[in-house]
């Protein structure tokens, strides 16, 4: 009898070691595609006069991760956080002094990987032609 107590003890220790390592690869497949990517980053100001400055913005986009291995909702996208940083004041024709932050915000059960913009928003009046 105590050779299948050892056996069974061995099988759960190994069983209980392959979910480990299986959650820690699944972790770093989920947590590691932290990208920043802009499509447009060049403003004509040929187009537009009277240039003022509306004031500093912050834009966010982020994807839940429930249990730190499954997500939920869209991934966090710099576009998505730039247009977030746009809508912030009404009439924002452009940004200025852009920087993009990648996080990782771990809380118990779930974490958050979030794209952070903080820029100053300008406004224009665009030029008729």
């Amino acid at each position: 009898m105590k050779t299948d107590d050892k056996n069974s003890g061995k099988v759960l220790g190994l069983t209980l070691c392959i979910f480990v390592i299986s959650a820690l690869l699944f972790t770093g497949c989920a947590t590691g595609n932290l990208i920043s990517f802009s499509e447009n980053t060049f403003f004509d100001s040929s187009k537009y006069t009277n240039i003022r400055e509306l004031g500093p913005v912050q834009g966010e986009s982020s994807q839940t991760m429930v249990l730190y291995l499954f997500p939920r909702y869209l991934p966090a996208s710099t576009t998505d956080a730039v247009q977030d940083a746009l809508s912030q004041y009404d009439n924002t024709v452009f940004l200025a002094n852009v920087a993009i932050e990648n996080r990782n915000k771990v809380y118990v059960g779930y974490s958050q990987v979030c794209t952070l913009v903080t820029a100053t928003a300008y406004t224009a009046d665009r030029v008729e032609k």
